[in-house]
């Protein structure tokens, strides 16, 4: 019997990097079938994961973890499906399943940045949803609202956010936000399709990559 499960049923503003966890009463064992992620919205299919699979952790313990590929979407209710076959006690009885949308459910939290920017959850990353414009006192002169070339303020677009000196850069994101590294871009790259390797165009290649992942990013 499913004594209790993290996320807990009808429970809010769950962390978007959340695993699901199921605390049974006794040990079971996986056996076979699948665990299906649905939005609440439309009963889309968000994943559907092997029980068998590496996704899956537990078995022959009384509590499995369930790690989902890439992060949920915020502000967004789910409910969880878990077929009949999937687990066994240790005498082969089976576990009923879940067959419902109602036994369940939970609603994942805002993914915010600030009060000036939004943020978008895109695979197992979060990224702001516009560039940074973040102005501080301890700054000074290390920041401009645009900039010209390589030799200073100019004259830019409100789109373009602010130009940081390095220093600036490395201290302007708020507690718990930083600016990515190339690894940090090729893991987003490779989310949008790009292949992996050094060769030409490639996620890990020297001067420019791609082909049309960046025109995924772009709004509609």
């Amino acid at each position: 019997t499913l004594s209790s499960s993290t996320p807990a049923d009808d429970s809010t503003a769950i962390a978007v990097a959340s695993n699901i966890v199921l605390n049974f009463n006794e040990t079971v064992d996986t056996e076979s079938g699948n665990i299906v992620i649905h939005e609440t919205s439309g009963d889309a299919v968000v994943e559907t994961i092997d029980v068998t699979g590496g996704l899956v952790t537990g078995t022959g313990t009384s509590t499995i973890t369930i790690n989902p590929t890439n992060y949920l979407s915020d502000e967004t209710e789910y409910y969880v499906l878990i077929d009949a076959t999937a687990f066994d006690d240790t005498s082969g009885n089976s576990y009923a399943g879940i067959a419902d949308k109602t036994t369940l459910n939970f609603t994942t939290e805002t993914v915010t940045m600030d009060g000036s920017h939004g943020a978008i959850v895109i695979g197992t990353q979060i990224w702001t949803d516009s560039n940074v414009s973040l102005a501080s006192g301890t700054l000074g002169a290390d920041y401009w609202s645009s900039y010209s070339g390589s030799h200073g303020p100019g004259t830019g677009s409100d789109e373009d956010g602010y130009y940081y000196t390095w220093d600036a850069a490395m201290n302007v994101c708020p507690s718990g936000w930083r600016l990515p590294s190339d690894a940090d871009w090729m893991i987003l790259e490779e989310y949008l399709g790009m292949d992996s390797g050094t060769g030409t165009g490639q996620s890990d290649a020297t001067g420019w990559r791609g082909t049309d992942e960046g025109t995924k990013l772009k709004e509609g």
